[in-house]
């Protein structure tokens, strides 16, 4: 109560206005670390897709008789199996966080009714 009070005569010199910029200024803040996020995975994911499995996994099989397009092929098919891999992992791990969340709550829950 007493950080209440103190801060009361500060909060109503903020103006709606201000509260409105600062907001603003978050939502862009959040904006370009949603980018710059994107734009490293993608980044990844071009070298993995265009350097790791070309060099790695169709060059040493492949024979210039099977043409371009086998390799394009080829290419395209390992991006995508490997892109549901990530995509697995990543599910999984996010329902693991999630239902870990879930049951630290219900504890929580069962805990303050035990308090009671």
């Amino acid at each position: 109560m007493y950080i209440y009070q103190l801060f009361k005569a500060r909060n109503m010199v903020i103006t709606k206005e201000e509260r409105n910029r600062a907001a603003l200024a978050m939502y862009d803040n959040y904006i370009c670390q949603y980018k710059a996020l994107l734009l490293q995975c993608e980044r990844d994911f071009d070298l993995m897709i265009n350097v790791r499995l070309y060099q790695e996994i169709v060059l040493p099989y492949f024979q210039i008789k099977h043409g371009q397009f086998a390799a394009v092929a080829l290419v395209r098919s390992g991006a995508n199996k490997m892109l549901r891999k990530v995509w697995e992992a990543y599910i999984i791990r996010r329902d693991r966080i999630v239902l870990r969340e879930h049951q630290k709550n219900i504890n929580d829950q069962r805990r303050f009714d035990i308090q009671l």
